[in-house]
């Protein structure tokens, strides 16, 4: 496999960043994640880019966007610090996803992990890069990083492990949203802490809600603040979840 390295030196770098890896492997390495810093303010509601269209939309709004065969990430920051709608900070959708002590900073929709549903509830709801293309099994490992959000702010279809991750609700909202393909583990939290800042009540944030029915995410050995809600889960639009979701908790 042909393997690329991109190697970015402290600072700040703004601006949208998108790279297709095609049959190859791209390494992007930064010097900390304190020191190297890529941001960008957009958000879902912002103005559309095209003439005629409404808005941004979610999946336009990221700021580093992956897709390809294999792409490893570490030691940097990715930040979307737009509070306008849905904010993307990383849309991982490559095949196979390595990140280590990476910062994941926004509010709503930090992190989106593909594979998209097969089927948009909102017209040109998936409006982006990955909107025409097939719906392909990723499989995604998160080691050692820092994840913040409110609303589904990690959220989508990939097979992922987060080892050893903060995770860190910044308002009231839901942790996950998953979207599981059926036959997937979906989402899998080892040893990971989920914290909150100073305004979030006790009980104001859900772990997970399905964004589709079978919707999958297992939290093992983790350790929860006053924050996270005492039933973890809750439904869509409704308080309990559909009877195909399969999320649990395990001491």
């Amino acid at each position: 496999m042909k393997e690329e390295m991109l190697t970015l030196s402290g600072g700040i770098f703004p601006g949208e960043r998108f790279y297709n890896t095609k049959d190859g492997c791209l390494r992007i390495q930064g010097s900390s994640m304190d020191r190297t810093i890529l941001t960008r303010c957009a958000g879902g509601f912002d103005p559309a880019p095209v003439p005629g269209e409404e808005k941004l939309g979610t999946f336009r709004s990221y700021t580093l966007g992956i897709i390809g065969k294999k792409v490893v990430l570490s030691d940097l920051t990715v930040e979307n610090t737009s509070t306008n709608g849905q904010a993307v900070a990383l849309l991982s959708a490559a095949e196979e996803v390595e990140v280590t002590r990476v910062h994941l900073v926004s509010h709503q929709d930090t992190l989106f992990l593909a594979p998209l549903p097969e089927k948009e509830r909102e017209q040109n709801g998936f409006r982006g890069p990955l909107e025409s293309g097939r719906r392909y099994p990723t499989h995604q490992v998160f080691r050692d990083c820092v994840i913040e959000g409110d609303v589904d702010f990690i959220f989508g279809g990939a097979d992922a492990l987060f080892e050893h991750c903060r995770i860190i609700s910044v308002r009231p909202g839901f942790v996950c949203a998953p979207c599981t393909p059926k036959g997937h583990p979906g989402f899998r939290f080892v040893d990971c802490r989920f914290e909150a800042k100073k305004n979030c009540p006790a009980g104001s944030v859900y772990l997970a809600r399905p964004w589709r029915d079978g919707a999958a995410a297992v939290f093992e050995h983790c350790t929860f603040g006053e924050h996270i809600h005492p039933k973890y889960f809750t439904g869509w639009r409704c308080e309990r979840p559909d009877p195909k979701t399969r999320f649990e908790v395990r001491s």
